[in-house]
């Protein structure tokens, strides 16, 4: 083989060899951004909210979170179903990464189920109109980075059992 042939073949291999890394998915290996990674689990809660699939929620939530509230308690207190989630929206997000803390305001479009409150509450809503059960508004939610992912906080009400006020919280069924 002569020496310009060889030249040429080296310099074909190298462009190869370029194109190739040039085109590799990077991010598979090195990860994603943890802003990407917020996205993705936004998506997922959301996703997880339009099912009223709790259990699944309560997964998501951080482990110090969990280990003060029981899925039974977590379940009386959120997942009754009295709300059915038509959409969430993200409207803005701030991300600490030094903290390891993302606070993300969403919109819910929400109906109300009146089959699923209890008796008196029903009662005393008398909503035989059914758009005046759809309802929308903003909360916000909390997530620690934890371990490369993001982790969903439960309210402060909810970890500690009390109000604002320092009242005990009292949940009907359980």
């Amino acid at each position: 083989m002569s020496s310009s042939t060889r030249r040429f073949t080296i310099a074909l291999l190298l462009v190869g060899i370029a194109t190739c890394l040039a085109l590799m998915p990077w991010g598979r290996w090195f990860g994603s951004s943890a802003d990407e990674k917020l996205t993705r689990r936004i998506a997922e809660y959301a996703q997880l909210r339009q099912q009223d699939d709790w259990v699944n929620i309560y997964a998501m939530a951080d482990a110090r979170d969990r280990h003060a509230v029981s899925i039974q308690r977590f379940l009386t207190l959120y997942g009754s179903g009295a709300i059915r989630t038509v959409s969430l929206i993200e409207k803005s997000r701030q991300i600490d990464v030094s903290a390891g803390t993302a606070q993300v305001e969403l919109t819910l479009d929400g109906e109300l189920r009146l089959d699923k409150l209890p008796p008196a509450a029903r009662q005393s809503l008398r909503m035989e109109d059914p758009a005046a059960r759809r309802q929308s508004g903003e909360f916000t939610l909390h997530w620690a980075w934890q371990d490369g992912n993001w982790w969903l906080r439960m309210e402060r009400e909810a970890v500690t059992g009390r109000t604002p006020d320092g009242k005990p919280i009292s949940s009907t069924g359980g």
